[in-house]
């Protein structure tokens, strides 16, 4: 029976201590067969000729695509990544479409594992967890709910890692992201996450972990240990700062893409939410189908949703 097909989507900056290993855990998927696209953004190191030299090991394999602008970061890298796919690749040759960020390690049934889910569930993307080291001890990662939000959760918080998701080609190629969108969202995860959801698509969680999800101190985003009152400092910063991307989504969904009624209901809750009285506010939040989580993040966006402090 011929192996199902993935392309693998892979942006890197300056990893060339990580990306051997990497790219030869991609390369070596059981019961798949793998290529990668690489987007590098203005590398100052030796990564691409680490990739030149992997290419050279497997040929016809990895296409990479270097970055001739200034450095724009992993959300213009992945979204450059997408359109390149979608436009210069024959997507039809290619069942799944997956993520990778440069400095994990693949685990070796990965993609096999969410391709059989989203196969017995009928499902057009699937999430799952991943095992965390850094670099000396390994535990999973617990800071993400094991299971899929509803897309009014999602609207406030992501829980989709880009790097444990696989999507089906069919369902990525229905989507146009246009590059400058790179700017202006919070992931290409998170956005594809919403997405999905918001269109009523199945998506499932793979229980079994699929990445080794490598910290160090260069991690461009992380899960990274502070002490309590620093953490509130950061969630409550973070719950403000991206307010305007949260919006920015919203409108981007209700005027590009088509959702359930219940879900385009719930976007112009959000998008309307301040034009509600303290009444209406408190409602809104109390009703649970946007400000529904219980964890910390929830609560301040919930206390300055009320007092219009967003």
């Amino acid at each position: 029976m011929a192996l199902d097909k993935v392309l693998v989507l892979l942006a890197t900056y300056n990893g060339a201590e990580y990306i051997d290993e990497q790219l030869f855990s991609i390369l070596n998927q059981k019961d798949v067969k793998t290529d990668v696209i690489v987007f590098d953004d203005k590398s100052t190191d030796d990564t691409l000729k680490h990739i030149e030299e992997i290419k050279n090991i497997y040929p016809n394999r990895i296409t990479v695509i270097c970055n001739t602008d200034k450095i724009h970061g992993p959300l213009h890298s992945f979204i450059s990544l997408i359109n390149f796919a979608q436009h210069e690749k024959k997507n039809d040759y290619y069942r799944f479409i997956s993520f990778a960020d440069q400095d994990d390690i693949w685990l070796p049934r990965k993609l096999i594992n969410a391709i059989n889910s989203m196969q017995k569930f009928n499902a057009e993307m699937s999430i799952s967890s991943g095992i965390s080291t850094n670099l000396y001890n390994y535990a999973e990662i617990t800071t993400y709910d094991r299971r899929v939000y509803t897309f009014g959760e999602a609207l406030l918080k992501n829980n989709a890692i880009g790097m444990t998701m696989v999507l089906r080609t069919n369902f990525l190629d229905t989507i146009h992201i246009p590059i400058e969108t790179g700017m202006n969202v919070w992931l290409h995860d998170h956005l594809l996450y919403l997405i999905a959801l918001y269109r009523g698509k199945r998506v499932v969680f793979v229980d079994e972990p699929g990445v080794i999800y490598r910290q160090h101190e260069h991690n461009a985003i992380g899960d990274k240990k502070q002490g309590i009152i620093h953490r509130i400092q950061k969630k409550v910063d973070y719950v403000l700062k991206s307010q305007r991307d949260r919006n920015f989504t919203a409108e981007l969904l209700k005027d590009n893409f088509s959702g359930t009624p219940e879900n385009i209901e719930l976007v112009n809750k959000y998008l309307n939410y301040r034009n509600q009285s303290l009444f209406g506010r408190l409602r809104l939040v109390g009703e649970g189908r946007i400000f529904s989580q219980k964890n910390d993040v929830e609560l301040i966006t919930k206390v300055l949703a009320v007092f219009k402090i967003l």
